[in-house]
């Protein structure tokens, strides 16, 4: 509960609450105006390794090079159900029955299983494709056919790419396998940070944002970060880390 409110000179804000002294430095936003606002099924965003943002709004997909301003490359017919990098400058858009690779200047179609809604995907190392589906189960698009991931009951709820080129697997249970699985299993009995609600890459480690707090795995360590040391905003699809000198800088 939140007792007093104070700005200083300098324009930080400090809030006195009953677990202590909180100081809230200014950071400067900037709305992209090229992009329409309120996004009736929200957005999804991802990165390509020449440094584009990609953004997907409820029926646009957006390319934003660097020191431009954001492209529309494709409209679609449906809600893109996930948004994730490509080999070289492309990227993966999840559709209600298909998935496109898409990349300056072209566009493929690929068929996806019917019966799976994708809530997260991601591209490894080996060029396979993950596609979390929840209850439907974790699918993997390899030398241009689907299959469906039967190595043990999960449900998988989200996909990145760790720094290694090793998929990271997010499931909302604790799934058990035989063996090593091709990809990083990622649950909340592995991390003291409850409920982990967002999964982001980072360009040496993987960070997880949870109910309790935050966690990074790094080269298979595991390690929980100080919320005093690394103050993050937590979504369900990503982090946004706070340094004071900059402003909001994703991780």
């Amino acid at each position: 509960q939140t007792h007093a409110v104070f700005e200083d000179r300098e324009g930080n804000i400090w809030f006195g609450t009953e677990l202590g002294l909180d100081m809230m430095r200014p950071a400067a936003v900037t709305v992209e105006q090229a992009i329409p606002p309120n996004s009736a099924r929200g957005y999804r965003m991802t990165a390509t390794a020449d440094g584009a943002v990609w953004v997907a709004d409820a029926h646009t997909l957006y390319a934003i090079k660097p020191g431009q301003a954001p492209k529309s490359v494709r409209r679609t017919q449906w809600s893109a159900g996930s948004l994730c990098a490509a080999a070289g400058d492309a990227v993966w858009v999840t559709l209600r029955d298909t998935v496109l690779r898409v990349r300056p200047g072209k566009v493929e179609t690929f068929p996806k299983p019917a019966e799976a809604s994708a809530y997260g995907c991601a591209e490894d190392g080996d060029g396979r494709l993950w596609m979390a589906a929840l209850d439907k189960g974790l699918y993997w698009r390899e030398g241009g056919a689907w299959s469906r991931w039967s190595g043990g009951p999960g449900i998988a709820s989200n996909a990145a790419r760790q720094p290694d080129g090793r998929a990271a697997i997010l499931f909302r249970n604790t799934p058990t396998f035989q063996g090593r699985p091709p990809f990083e299993p990622i649950h909340k009995a592995r991390f003291s940070v409850g409920e982990i609600e967002g999964l982001l890459p980072g360009r040496e480690a993987l960070y997880l944002s949870g109910g309790q707090g935050r966690a990074r795995l790094r080269g298979g360590a595991v390690a929980s970060l100080d919320a005093e040391r690394y103050p993050w905003l937590a979504s369900v699809n990503g982090l946004v880390g706070i340094r004071p000198s900059v402003g909001l800088v994703s991780q």
